[in-house]
């Protein structure tokens, strides 16, 4: 792996018509991680595609986060947002060639330099161990999509009325409880174990939205980090909480949220 700079931003919350002027000056360094929180999704597209024509020889990745994918209201069905962002940037003829997005899974990136990065993205669920407030007061409670059950599914049965009739319903979205946030953390766990155990010859940089290292959206809660060990020399970029170069799990956490002069001018060397 050769020498490459990396800038990460995070947590701008951007108004639907706000202007960003200054936020759109950048280092101009290899790659820029945009990791979720821009702002609305037709917001954060706005931003991170008039990034990429300014910086047309920067690489850039948008791992959409709590604003863009769970902010939204119910879906139709499980994985809607991820997947109308999906088909956008496959049929999206002007979707730009610099900008990458990928959920739960790994995209190989090749810099400027030829230097080349094997980077994992996930939104970074946490194992809850014990929630120590009432669950209706936390964030998953308040602000996230539950499961999406089909009419024929017996969980959305449950929630039907007593002596509701047995004809279709449609799409029932059911509440999130501790098993629901549970299991999407081992589903993102168990692909993120098969990618870090994987040799290919690049440099691996881990990105996840929820930062592992005293997120404020795991308040009242007893959580768990995902079960992994990177190797000493590998990233993990996150948002929400600052920190610059945490030894976490056997990587370096890096987050840089908000808005600023300061966070703006943060580069992350690989050397």
């Amino acid at each position: 792996m050769g020498y490459c700079t990396i800038h990460l931003i995070s947590d701008l919350f951007l108004g639907f018509n706000e202007f960003s002027t200054e936020e759109e000056n950048i280092p101009d360094v290899d790659l820029v991680v945009l990791n979720g929180n821009i702002g609305p999704i037709k917001r954060g597209m706005l931003y991170a595609t008039s990034l990429c024509k300014k910086y047309p020889t920067t690489q850039f990745i948008y791992n959409l986060g709590q604003s863009e994918l769970h902010m939204l209201g119910a879906e139709k069905f499980e994985g809607e947002n991820k997947k109308q962002m999906l088909n956008r940037k496959s049929l999206d003829k002007d979707w730009p060639p610099n900008l990458h997005m990928t959920f739960e899974d790994s995209v190989q990136i090749t810099l400027r330099n030829d230097s080349k990065l094997d980077i994992f993205c996930a939104y970074g669920f946490p194992f809850i161990r014990k929630v120590l407030i009432p669950w209706n007061e936390t964030v998953w409670a308040k602000n996230y999509n539950g499961k999406v059950c089909s009419p024929d599914d017996p969980e959305a049965r449950k929630k039907y009325p007593i002596g509701t009739s047995n004809v279709s319903h449609g799409h029932i979205s059911l509440p999130i409880d501790i098993s629901y946030i549970n299991k999407l953390h081992e589903d993102e766990w168990l692909k993120i174990k098969n990618w870090e155990g994987e040799n290919n010859g690049s440099y691996k940089v881990l990105i996840t939205h929820l930062n592992p290292y005293n997120d404020s959206r795991f308040v009242g809660q007893e959580i768990s980090p995902y079960l992994i060990h990177l190797d000493k020399s590998s990233l993990w970029l996150a948002s929400n909480t600052a920190c610059n170069g945490v030894q976490f799990l056997g990587g370096k956490l890096h987050s840089n949220p908000g808005r600023g002069i300061t966070p703006r001018n943060q580069v992350i060397v690989i050397d």
